[in-house]
This record gives C-alpha cells, structure tokens and sequence, in this order.
C-alpha cells in the first residue's frame, strides 16, 4: 500500500511512540513513587503534628492508618 509523501505509516507512528514511552517509563515511575512517598511523609507528619496529643486514645494511630489506606487508593 502507497503513502503520500510526508505522510507516516501508522506503524511506524506506533514504532516511535511505544520507542519513546518505554524510555520514559522507568523515569515517570520513580517519579511517582519519590512524590508519594514526600506526601506520605508530610501527611504523617501532620498528623502527628494535630493528632499526636490523642495517642493514647488511639486516635493517632487510627488517622495515620486511614490516610495510609486512602493514599494508597489514589
């Protein structure tokens, strides 16, 4: 099958494309995992910082393991 001039097959498109993702990929993902752990790190921190006096109701604990489980959803 003919292709106009300038024109692009779409495999060869496709070819690039997953080409430059997969270079991406690893980069994104560490990324991604030094960002979740920064806001991990800030939202136990701020817990302790509002909940901290409520430890030994177990309110602390209770936060800190929702907001964990809430994180990990997202």
């Amino acid at each position: 099958m003919g292709y106009l001039p300038g024109t692009v097959p779409p495999t060869v498109l496709e070819y690039f494309i997953r080409l430059s993702v997969s270079k991406w990929q690893m980069l994104c993902l560490r990324a991604f995992q030094a960002t979740e752990r920064l806001l991990k790190d800030q939202v136990m921190a701020l817990c302790g910082e509002f909940f901290g006096r409520f430890q030994s109701s177990g309110l602390l604990p209770e936060v800190k393991y929702m907001l964990i489980n809430e994180i990990r959803l997202i």
